[in-house]
């Protein structure tokens, strides 16, 4: 799962990807017609309010955006989704995909980079 990650910056290079993470949460919740439930199955609506949620806490970040890529280009070829909107919301997934969570993240949790402390007497001779 390593992999999938560079880095988990933190700082401002952490902030920003947290912002990141959030306009791109907002952006499904818009884009996918999620504030209009009412025109999408129920079962379709709590799946994107889930997939939001984890997009939001940064949960298997990579994978979730190129996800949402695939699925803005659904919309779009359905016809449920205009080709400028669609154009923002994959841009921000694919930067999202391409950089990361950020140190302010469920992944860098699980998934960060560990230090192991060994007891000072472990290898005497």
């Amino acid at each position: 799962m390593q992999k999938l990650f560079s880095m988990f910056p933190a700082g401002a290079p952490g902030m920003g990807l947290l912002f990141l993470r959030l306009a791109m949460g907002l952006q499904m919740l818009v884009y996918s017609g999620c504030c209009e439930a009412s025109r999408m199955p129920v079962w379709l609506a709590t799946v994107i309010l889930v997939w939001t949620g984890l997009i939001c806490l940064a949960v298997v970040t990579p994978v979730l955006a190129v996800l949402w890529i695939l699925f803005a280009c659904v919309l779009v070829f359905m016809g449920n989704l205009a080709l400028i909107p669609a154009a923002t919301s994959i841009l921000s997934a694919l930067a999202l995909a391409l950089l990361g969570p950020g140190a302010y993240s469920v992944d860098a949790r699980l998934f960060g980079r560990r230090v192991i402390v060994l007891p000072d007497g472990l290898y005497s001779e």
